[in-house]
């Protein structure tokens, strides 16, 4: 009787496996909490109302592009920024819309948002030297992610 009931004991337990392994039993729930996701970031660049294709500034990036004195340019991020414009090493206030004089560049912001930037450019002849205008967004909702575009002004 004795082995009758350790194969009883046996077979019981094998049939608890059993009813697990088929979906009886208990169940284990893995319950996932994540972080709400973060807004978009990034910076497009338009050049004279067009955008210019591959410039898709992400956090951490950095882009150089070429322009002709006498175009306007226009910077949109996806979500909202703080800008700062350096102007040949310069740092000026982004925020005001004066006129910033360079090497015989004029550039003339046209319109700072938390979202645009947009300035025209000139120049009464020929540039002394290449303008290197550089705008840095900082997103307001991550101040550790940034994006640098450097726009070169020249002849």
């Amino acid at each position: 009787m004795r082995a009758s009931a350790k194969l009883f004991g046996l077979l019981a337990i094998c049939g608890s496996l059993l009813l697990v392994g088929c979906g009886g039993g208990s169940v284990d729930v893995g319950i996932t909490i994540e972080d709400p996701p973060e807004p978009a970031f990034g910076i497009i660049l338009a050049v004279n109302k067009q955008q210019v294709p591959g410039v898709d500034l992400l956090p951490g990036q950095m882009q150089t592009v070429y322009t002709q004195a006498g175009n306007s340019f226009e910077l949109k991020s996806y979500s909202a920024v703080s800008w700062r414009l350096i102007v040949d090493g310069a740092t000026i206030n982004a925020a005001v819309n004066g006129t910033v004089l360079s090497n015989g560049a004029t550039i003339v912001p046209t319109g700072i948002t938390n979202v645009n930037y947009a300035a025209n450019t000139s120049s009464r002849g020929f540039l002394f030297a290449p303008v290197n205008v550089t705008l840095l967004a900082t997103s307001l909702a991550d101040p550790r992610k940034q994006a640098q575009m450097n726009i070169i002004l020249t002849n």
